[in-house]
């Protein structure tokens, strides 16, 4: 590896097989994000001109790859999108345009945001939190499905939906709210780290970051996302996560059902 390049020989096996998937061989940019330990799972991030949608994503299982289209990378790259400086900043270049690459690597290390862009990673933070509160919702659902057909009595179902222990479609839809609550949070401390005057921030260095309360609550929330992954969800947990980001992130609790 040289100067943010990995070069050929150096790519494990199943990495070099999904390099040439038509695809992919023809992207502008892959970027080879995370771990590079053998038991990992391998993260990148494919850019390409021939992609019919903004966004998409491919998981095999060991490559975990988030493609965009390339309109969509120069939009995000231009608003300083916590996925894009995140990869850039911790990652390297596999195959594509190194040129590309390293200028938008000093841009994030050396530069300032714009108002537009602290504006921009604010509005995605609301949004995040609005699809981790649209996905419990749709957890929720689930709970109430799995309890009819237990032939639960309304009574109860009341009660147990939110202690209910999350399995399936139900599992995913929650532990997907739990990653999008810390989304929601990195987005608005990203902002306040950029407001602070800092430069070549990562998801490291808020973690690391003691100065600003709203760290705490982003180290909280990316512990219980993680720990959530290792056994079954409650869906009053991530209710409980969805009130305390709300309230961090200046907004009021969930009315209660």
């Amino acid at each position: 590896m040289l100067g943010g390049v990995i070069e050929m020989s150096d790519l494990p096996s199943s990495l070099n097989s999904y390099l040439q998937q038509p695809l992919v061989s023809s992207a502008c940019l892959v970027v080879w994000n995370g771990s590079k330990k053998s038991e990992s799972d391998i993260d990148l991030m494919v850019v390409s001109s021939f992609v019919q949608q903004d966004e998409g994503r491919h998981f095999d299982g060991v490559i975990d790859a988030k493609i965009y289209s390339k309109d969509m990378f120069l939009f995000r790259s231009a608003m300083w999108d916590v996925e894009v400086t995140e990869t850039i900043l911790g990652g390297a270049v596999v195959h594509g345009d190194c040129s590309l690459f390293h200028a938008l690597k000093g841009k994030f290390l050396y530069e300032t945001p714009t108002d537009v862009v602290l504006r921009y990673l604010r509005f995605r933070s609301i949004e995040c939190l609005s699809q981790a509160i649209q996905l419990y919702g749709r957890g929720l659902v689930d709970v109430v499905k799995q309890l009819y057909e237990k032939n639960v009595s309304p009574e109860i179902s009341r009660k147990e939906m939110f202690t209910e222990e999350s399995s399936g479609t139900l599992d995913y839809s929650l532990r997907k709210s739990l990653n999008m609550l810390s989304y929601a949070i990195s987005y608005e401390s990203f902002a306040q780290s950029y407001e602070r005057g800092d430069r070549g921030v990562t998801l490291l260095t808020l973690l690391q970051d003691y100065t600003n309360p709203l760290n705490e609550h982003l180290r909280e929330s990316i512990t219980v996302s993680r720990n959530a992954k290792l056994s079954k969800i409650l869906p009053e947990t991530v209710r409980f996560m969805i009130d305390k980001t709300r309230m961090v992130l200046g907004g009021e609790p969930l009315v209660t059902i």
